[in-house]
């Protein structure tokens, strides 16, 4: 996503010798100057670049705008040194695969941290891109300091009488009722319990000074447990520059030590804070 696409732009600027000037992006919402592939003029010598981008960017079949068709077609037409996949693990869906093919390129690298699906598909990045070359275990980035240390704890809320029994009711458990699974889902996350363990969980560590985030992939509920407890949120409908301002508050500042967080913040989102 943008996001992700502005964290590796970051991320090169300040761990290579690349110039800034020579980092281009292309979203939806940036483009590259109209020129940025143009072969250098006589006498100058050849400058190398990278080039940054979505899967949906390139593999989009529709009418875009003119800067955005100009910019896909010099990219297509470009002989490029190194083609890097993050979040490899996308590439053998349908929409995504076309982008080995819109790229043309000498040598093909895939990244991710989770290399599943739950389709039949991974086995197909083995003559997509190639074969596994290096897999690190967590626990010894954990153990250099890496990853956070991970303690998994599950905890257990009783459902108020009124919730428990409008969801019998949604089950299908009582007399006449019909199950409603939409209905029962909405009934057990916002369990007025759960919601009081919640809000006890993030006092209890910000009083730590701890960075918490709170995953939730149903919206409505993440936007009320949210506004219940005066924290910020981050999902789809947030803008691109709301969330960049959010995510820089979590990682810098002492007053945001919470953030909601929907599947947005699934893959690619680089959150080094999060305690």
């Amino acid at each position: 996503n943008t996001l992700s696409v502005e964290q590796w732009r970051e991320h090169f600027a300040s761990n290579t010798t690349v110039e800034m000037k020579d980092i281009h992006v292309l979203t939806s919402d940036k483009r590259p100057a109209h020129n940025f592939l143009a072969p250098p003029s006589a006498g100058q010598a050849a400058r190398g670049c990278v080039v940054i981008t979505t899967y949906p960017m390139v593999t989009y079949s529709g009418k875009r705008n003119e800067v955005s068709d100009r910019a896909m077609r010099a990219i297509r037409s470009t002989e490029w040194g190194l083609l890097i996949l993050d979040e490899v693990h996308q590439v053998p869906a349908r929409t995504f695969r076309s982008v080995l093919s819109a790229c043309d390129a000498h040598c093909k690298l895939g990244l991710t941290a989770t290399l599943v699906r739950e389709d039949e598909r991974i086995s197909d990045l083995h003559f997509l891109i190639g074969p596994k070359l290096y897999e690190a275990n967590w626990q010894d980035l954990a153990s250099q300091g890496h990853l956070a240390r991970v303690q998994c704890v599950e905890v257990w809320t009783h459902m108020t009488p009124e919730f428990y029994r409008e969801y019998l009711k949604a089950t299908g458990m009582t007399e006449g009722s019909e199950s409603q699974p939409k209905r029962r889902q909405l009934l057990f996350t916002m369990n007025p319990n759960k919601i009081r363990a919640c809000k006890y969980l993030i006092d209890f560590h910000e009083r730590k000074y701890d960075k918490i985030l709170v995953f939730c992939d149903n919206l409505y509920c993440l936007k009320r447990y949210a506004q219940v407890m005066n924290r910020p949120y981050i999902c789809g409908s947030v803008k691109q520059s709301d969330r960049v301002r959010m995510l820089e508050q979590f990682l810098t500042s002492d007053e945001s030590n919470c953030l909601f967080i929907s599947r947005v913040g699934d893959t690619a989102i680089d959150l080094p804070a999060a305690t």
